[in-house]
Parts: C-alpha cells; sequence; structure tokens
C-alpha cells in the first residue's frame, strides 16, 4: 500500500513537472503567449543610462546649449522587436523648484516643461517628451540638457530638483 501511493505521488509530480515544461514552449511555438512566458522572455525593460548633470544653471535658450554640457542617454533595447520607446522627464514631488521654470534639451530640440501636460503617481510627475523607435537590439544615444528659464525668480541657494529621464 505504501508503494503504490509513493508511487502515485512520484508519477503525479513527473506529470505536473512535464505539463509545467511543456506549456510555455508549445504555446510559443503556435504564437500564443501566455502572461509569465511574455513578462520573462519577451518583453524585456528598456536599459537607460543617463550621465551625470551639472549643476543647474539659469539661462535663455541659445546660451544654454552653447553653455551647458550635454550628458548622454543611451538606450538599449534588449527585445527581439522593435519598440516604441516613450521619453518622460521624471520629477520628484520633494523637489523644491517649481516645474514651470524647468527647460530642457533632446539632441538640442528644446522643451518647456510648463507647457507639458504631466501624469502623475503619489511620489513623482512624468512629463512627457517624444517618442523614439528602437530596433531590435539597438542602442540609441541622445544627448540631454537641463536648465531653468531665464524667467526663473527667487529661487534660492538650497532649492533642489531631483530629475531624470525614464522610459515607458
Amino acid at each position: 500500500m505504501k508503494r503504490s501511493v509513493k508511487y502515485l505521488l512520484f508519477s503525479l509530480i513527473i506529470a505536473i513537472s512535464v505539463i509545467i515544461v511543456s506549456v510555455p514552449f508549445w504555446n510559443f511555438a503556435n504564437n500564443k503567449r501566455i502572461g509569465f512566458f511574455n513578462e520573462g522572455y519577451t518583453n524585456l525593460p528598456i536599459v537607460t543610462r543617463i550621465g551625470k548633470f551639472p549643476s543647474l544653471v539659469i539661462a535663455d535658450d541659445n546660451s544654454a546649449i552653447n553653455l551647458i554640457e550635454p550628458t548622454e542617454i543611451l538606450l538599449k533595447n534588449r527585445n527581439g522587436h522593435r519598440l516604441n520607446n516613450k521619453l518622460y522627464l521624471l520629477v520628484e514631488k520633494k523637489s523644491t523648484i517649481s516645474t514651470e521654470f524647468i527647460k530642457v534639451s533632446i539632441n538640442d530640440q528644446i522643451y518647456n516643461i510648463k507647457d507639458i501636460s504631466k501624469e502623475e503617481d503619489t511620489y513623482n510627475y512624468y512629463f512627457y517628451l517624444n517618442d523614439f523607435e528602437t530596433n531590435s537590439y539597438e542602442e540609441m544615444s541622445l544627448t540631454a540638457r537641463i536648465w531653468l528659464s531665464n524667467e526663473t525668480n527667487n529661487i534660492e541657494s538650497t532649492s533642489t530638483l531631483i530629475a531624470n529621464f525614464v522610459v515607458r
């Protein structure tokens, strides 16, 4: 009796293991992708590496492009298919500088943040900047600058801007 119960449990474990392993491969072979397979293998995130930004300066647009050394944003598409990447400026809500004074340039295209609609979550604001398409396994390099508009007033030296670029 004990032997037959052990044999039954062993057979059941083997059968379940075979099913768990074979279902994702069968779905993939038939162009059907179930949730955990899709998340694990076909929709890897875009890797974003961003260089350092210098101290914020107050400048007009022409001066800022010439004065501020750009930082590099490197986008790496780790997926096996073409992706449309939406680039956002993320500003943490605990920043003490008002977003209405922030200006950003991506590849020398200037964005006035106060003119861009924003999305938000509990801790951050997201300002949509642009779309960038990347082919599978392609790397794309963008240059970025951040500065404060020359309309800025009453900014204390202890004021902070906590910002980053994100791809969603």
